[in-house]
Formats: structure tokens, sequence, C-alpha cells
């Protein structure tokens, strides 16, 4: 009756599996996250203080669980998909990221003026980690799919 109908069906597979495969993604990357931040600030901020002497308010240590954070969290969301998808995902993962961090600083500022919260979010000190952990995460999937490219184009070449 309809011959392009099978052909329709199978395009609406692949998309939904892709699509599947960007809400994991997001997932993922969320949940790895916040574990990893959350993880990394009870020791940075509650062990290694005790154990080591320095104030809790020391920036390489804030710095290093957003860099982490970000990385790892985006690294683990890409793994979701393969090749063009993973760079698009790790982008799009480092893009969410840091605008769920500039919204939650906009309701901290909003919902608790004049603390100390609300001053610390005004200054958007994590910004740049999170940036960078999310391109160096790109990166790594931008070197890592290179080599699947050349894998895939050797098992082609063999195949034939």
């Amino acid at each position: 009756m309809f011959p392009n109908c099978r052909y329709f069906l199978s395009r609406f597979r692949e998309v939904g599996i892709l699509l599947f495969g960007y809400c994991c993604a997001i997932v993922t990357a969320f949940i790895v996250s916040v574990s990893l931040m959350f993880v990394l600030a009870i020791v940075f901020v509650g062990l290694l203080p005790f154990m080591t002497g320095f104030p809790p308010e020391h920036k390489v240590g804030s710095f290093a669980i957003a860099f982490a954070g970000a990385f790892l969290g985006v690294l683990s969301g890409s793994v979701w998909l393969s090749g063009r998808d993973r760079r698009l995902a790790s982008i799009g993962l480092t893009i969410l990221g840091v605008g769920y961090y500039v919204a939650r600083n906009n309701v901290l500022r909003a919902e608790l003026p004049g603390s100390a919260f609300a001053e610390a979010a005004a200054r958007l000190p994590l910004l740049v980690p999170l940036a960078f952990g999310g391109f160096c995460a790109l990166l790594v999937s931008i070197f890592t799919s290179r080599g699947d490219r050349k894998a895939d184009n050797a098992l082609h070449r063999t195949a034939r």
C-alpha cells in the first residue's frame, strides 16, 4: 500500500534511538557531575582541611572540584553516543552545564539578597573551570573518535 512506509518507520526508530541516547547523556552527565562534586567537596572542604590545616576557602580546591565535575560529567554523558553525535553532545552538555550554573546563581541572587551566597553567586566564580572542563572533555571526545573513524575505515576496506 505505502512503499516507503518501512523506510519512514526505520528512520523514525533511528531518530528515537538517537533522542534516547541524548536524554541518557543529559541524565548521566548530571548524575556524575553532582555526585563527583559532592564527594570532592566533602574531601576538599571536610577531610582535607582537617588533615592538612589549609583553610576551606582554598581556590585551587574549588577549581579542581568544578573542573573534575564538568570534565567527567560531560565525558560520561557523551559516551552514550558515537562519532559526530558524541562531539555534538559534548558541546551541548557543556552549554547545558554552564547555563544551569548561571541560572542557579541568578536564583540564589534573587531569593537570598544580601547573603553571602548571593554575593558569591554574583561573581560566578566557577564559570571558567566548568567551561574549561567541558572543553577538555570535548577535546578528548574528538581525539578518541578519530581513532574510531580510522578503525572503521580499515574495517570497511578489509571487508571489500
